[in-house]
């Protein structure tokens, strides 16, 4: 029982942490789509070059090649790393000749940060954390596609009113379990919903079960 705790524990921090990069991701998206049309050219370049040079600073790290690796055990300010990413900012500069050297050098830590995170997670000691990061992952992706196929059935204007405020965070956690020795499907509604958002997301829900029972009659009758 202790360690199922220690485990519901890990992993509720886990989903709070990912609900916190999701909405910290909303948040940038909005100002993004905020801003004017209108930009200084270097601004555009470096938002149009930041996807590409991320893609080519994990390319480049991974060639065999490439003799000069960062060692994730220790921090990006000692001078192994540091060495890396100074060859890493010499070999994209000329790719990325328009690209703000900043730019460069911030994806160039991130990927150093994405590789120390793996190698801190793949250590014997973070197994449950690292269970418990894979298992909220799992069930944001399930959230994320329950509020992707229930926004397709909304009907009327009132209800797209009401489900714009729907977020991932708001639908339901649902997972197997095993009560009195048969397998169950349990649905736990986020407490702090919106009672009539509540009402709507279980009228999509219908609406969805109908169109699939429909989808499968039809196909059987074929």
């Amino acid at each position: 029982m202790e360690k199922q705790a220690a485990n519901t524990v890990l992993l509720e921090d886990a989903i709070q942490r990912l609900c916190a990069h999701e909405r910290k991701f909303d948040e940038q998206r909005l100002q993004e789509e905020q801003r004017p049309r209108e930009e200084p050219l270097h601004k555009r370049i470096k938002r149009a070059h930041n996807v590409g040079i991320a893609e080519a600073v994990r390319r480049l790290h991974i060639s065999e090649n490439d003799p000069h690796k960062y060692d994730p055990q220790t921090g990006i300010s000692l001078p192994r790393n540091q060495a890396v990413m100074t060859y890493q900012l010499e070999e994209l500069k000329s790719t990325f000749a328009d690209a703000d050297p900043e730019c460069i050098q911030a994806c160039c830590k991130t990927y150093f940060e994405t590789l120390r995170r793996k190698y801190n997670l793949s250590q014997p000691e973070k197994s449950q954390l690292r269970d418990a990061i894979k298992t909220g992952a799992k069930n944001r992706q399930r959230k994320r596609r329950l509020l992707d196929s229930r926004s397709k059935v909304v009907q009327t204007d009132a209800e797209r009113e009401l489900w714009q405020t729907a977020t991932v965070e708001l639908m339901s956690d649902e997972e197997d379990a095993i009560v009195d020795g048969r397998p169950v499907w349990i649905v736990r509604s986020p407490s702090h919903r919106n009672p009539q958002l509540s009402e709507l997301c279980e009228e999509l829900q219908r609406r969805l079960e109908a169109d699939s029972a429909l989808h499968y009659f039809a196909s059987s009758a074929c």
